[in-house]
């Protein structure tokens, strides 16, 4: 039964398949290629792709829209350090040296660069930070490291005044590249703002060119011009004393230098002579351009100690050089002592008469109310009982021969500051002077002593002889002519000249095959030696009875009292360094400024020796030195540097010429006004917003096409 009904099952399907076969093919979609439908669907399609593209671009639009607004409230900059965002920092180098005082009309050079430093202060980003050095030969950091306090960097600016200093175009760059250095700042502008005169920026140096290379592969330099077309200016170069040493009461001589800087000829330039701040003297001068005259002053004081003497002229387009100081130390009396085989009793005994009268030109030489030098004679042997440290100097007159304990004596003394004079003459021994002086070149003298005398043997013959280095102080009387002392040497000593840089040739000989020098000047220590291979009086020369005699000698005795009484000349910038005793060196020194500044100093020690050290002297005119709670005090004068009285200014061609090659942009104090130190970033931000409007404005535009779709259907 089951098996029928299975039958019947699949037979009844089977019977079906037909009917559904047909049922299939009837409901079959017939498809058809038609043109005019493809065309329709391609459209579509192109529609599509057309929207989704203006819907891309007006993302991106919208977003470089906001990109575009961003960067530029970021304010990017592009500098030759590189690419960055928002922080500027500046470096401001001010020429504060003392040509930047030249005044054309109502404002000097150093007013306008104070205005042009304020500009660029106000102008840096808030993000970023500044910094201010002084731009001159002793560069300084006043602000060294970069602050954000801008307001202190603009009060810094405001507060800065024409210095005493002269210039050195490198010192200031490198003071900037420090900064930049330590701080590794990217993307950093420097401004040097000076006054460019000619003599220090028309040829600028392998130091100059070497710190600009190493400043332009980090930041940009600007130099921004704040010269002038001034070129006159009259200068006081230098004031002196013609005397090392002067007498209460009698007459000293004051050597005095002007020059004209300009170009054009001056006249009535007046001049006004001061002691101790009293005018003793004026005059007028006239100057051709570009000349220097000289005058002289005479003056004198009736109390012992330190002067200050200054020469002022009248006011000109630059006041900071229109004096010159210098001081000097009047005496009651000074000190020689003569030194002999025996004590004289006589004038005829006392071989060193000559140079007595000549230092002292008055009836009776040091015997003379009003000598200043008071000569005393004694043996050799009486040295170890008196006191070397009293004399102003010493001399050796004849002398034949020294003991080591004697020489020991002159060896201490010349190495704290004195001063020995050696005459010789016939007794001389020169194996003992070599070894108690050469000491193969330890001693006093640097140069041995040759063991013979030289001399002429025929009867009104005379030894030939050449004056060495002209331009040593010695031969200053001579005026920069050429020395011919007119001498007629019979006979004399001689060194034989050796390397040293200690020993100095006066005179050699000129005879044939012989090339000695018989007048020398060694230095030893703290003091000096000058040797005359003649005698001094008139047994091998006729030199004291020649009109150069007295000059020569005051001259020699000048050289050799430098150290206890030479007036030092320092400018400002240089250090100032004094030697003080053991017993000296536990108190205090005070030193006030002409400003009137005081400065508390301490010795300090090098090795065995104790010295007070000034790092750098600031200002012009004269210093007072004293022991803390004592009254009386030592003068120090200060001068400017008189190349920095050139005050011709480059013109900003000439400057670009020669910069702009080495990288530096060259703008004037108009220029300036525009050019700050954001400036690179504001022109890249101006960029970016205008990107940004035209991105804008497409995206307006697109945005009013795509709003247009549903109306065109």
């Amino acid at each position: 039964m089951a098996f029928l009904n299975t039958v019947l099952l699949w037979g009844s399907a089977l019977a079906s398949i037909p009917v559904i076969i047909h049922l299939i093919r009837k409901n079959r979609v017939k498809e058809m290629e038609w043109a005019a439908m493809d065309f329709l669907f391609d459209v579509v399609e192109e529609q599509k792709k057309r929207f989704q593209m203006e819907d891309i671009l007006l993302l991106l639009l919208r977003t470089l829209l906001i990109l575009f607004l961003v960067l530029a409230m970021a304010r990017p900059v592009l500098s030759s350090a590189g690419f960055g965002f928002g922080k500027r920092d500046t470096l401001i180098a001010m020429d504060d040296t003392f040509s930047m005082a030249t005044r054309s009309g109502s404002k000097t050079r150093f007013d306008h660069a104070v205005d042009v430093a304020s500009g660029v202060v106000a102008r840096i980003p808030g993000s970023s930070g500044g910094a201010l050095v002084l731009q001159r030969s002793n560069a300084e950091k006043v602000i060294g490291t970069l602050s954000a306090d801008h307001s202190l960097l603009g009060e810094a600016v405001r507060s800065l005044s024409v210095s005493d200093y002269d210039g050195d175009p490198a010192a200031g760059l490198k003071a900037c590249l420090d900064i930049i250095e330590k701080e590794k700042t990217p993307g950093a502008v420097v401004y040097l703002i000076s006054d460019f005169q000619e003599s220090e920026w028309k040829e600028p140096s392998a130091d100059v060119q070497e710190v600009l290379k190493k400043l332009r592969e980090k930041t940009d330099v600007i130099f921004v011009n704040v010269g002038d077309s001034e070129e006159s200016n009259i200068s006081v170069v230098e004031l002196q004393p013609l005397q090392a040493a002067v007498r209460v009461g009698e007459p000293i001589w004051f050597s005095v230098k002007i020059r004209n800087n300009g170009k054009e000829d001056t006249t009535d330039v007046p001049v006004y002579f001061e002691i101790n701040g009293a005018v003793r003297e004026a005059l007028s001068v006239s100057i051709p351009a570009g000349q220097t005259t000289s005058t002289v002053f005479r003056a004198d004081v009736e109390s012992a100690g330190f002067h200050k003497a200054t020469v002022r002229i009248g006011i000109d387009n630059n006041e900071k050089d229109n004096f010159a100081f210098t001081q000097f130390e009047a005496f009651e009396q000074l000190k020689v002592l003569v030194l002999q085989n025996f004590i004289p009793e006589t004038i005829e005994e006392k071989r060193a008469v000559f140079v007595d009268f000549a230092l002292n030109p008055y009836p009776g030489a040091s015997q003379a109310e009003n000598a200043l030098y008071k000569f005393t004679w004694n043996s050799i042997q009486s040295m170890s009982v008196d006191d070397l440290d009293e004399y102003a100097f010493i001399i050796l007159d004849d002398v034949r021969a020294l003991t080591t304990v004697e020489s020991k004596f002159l060896e201490d003394y010349v190495a704290s500051g004195g001063g020995v004079m050696v005459n010789m003459g016939p007794t001389i021994d020169a194996e003992n002077y070599n070894r108690i002086f050469y000491k193969d070149g330890k001693g006093l003298f640097a140069w041995p002593l040759l063991d013979t005398a030289v001399e002429s043997l025929e009867e009104g013959k005379y030894l030939n002889y050449e004056v060495n280095n002209p331009n040593h102080e010695i031969w200053s009387f001579t005026g920069g002519k050429e020395v011919n002392l007119g001498m007629r040497l019979k006979k004399c000593f001689g060194f034989v000249s050796q390397t040293s840089d200690r020993a100095l040739s006066l005179m050699k000989l000129r005879s044939e095959g012989d090339d000695r020098s018989f007048m020398a000047a060694f230095t030893y220590g703290r003091g000096r030696v000058f040797v005359n291979g003649t005698s001094s009086g008139l047994e091998w020369n006729n030199l004291a009875l020649l009109p150069t005699f007295l000059p020569f000698y005051r001259k020699v005795s000048n050289w050799l009292m430098n150290e206890k009484y030479g007036q030092k000349k320092y400018e400002v910038g240089q250090s100032y360094t004094q030697e003080v005793s053991e017993e000296k060196s536990r108190t205090q020194f005070e030193m006030m400024a002409p400003s009137g500044s005081m400065q508390t100093i301490e010795a300090t020690i090098s090795g065995d020796r104790h010295f007070l050290n000034v790092e750098s002297l600031k200002e012009s005119g004269v210093y007072k030195l004293r022991e803390e709670g004592k009254s009386n005090s030592r003068l120090i004068s200060v001068n400017v540097d008189s190349t920095e009285s050139q005050v011709t200014s480059m013109a900003n061609d000439d400057l670009k010429t020669i910069y702009e090659p080495l990288g530096v942009k060259v703008t004037d104090k108009q220029g300036a006004a525009t050019m700050t130190s954001s400036a690179a970033a504001s022109e890249i931000s101006t960029l970016l917003l205008i990107l940004a409007i035209l991105c804008w404005l497409g995206e307006n535009f697109l945005s009013l096409m795509i709003s247009r779709r549903g109306q065109n259907g």
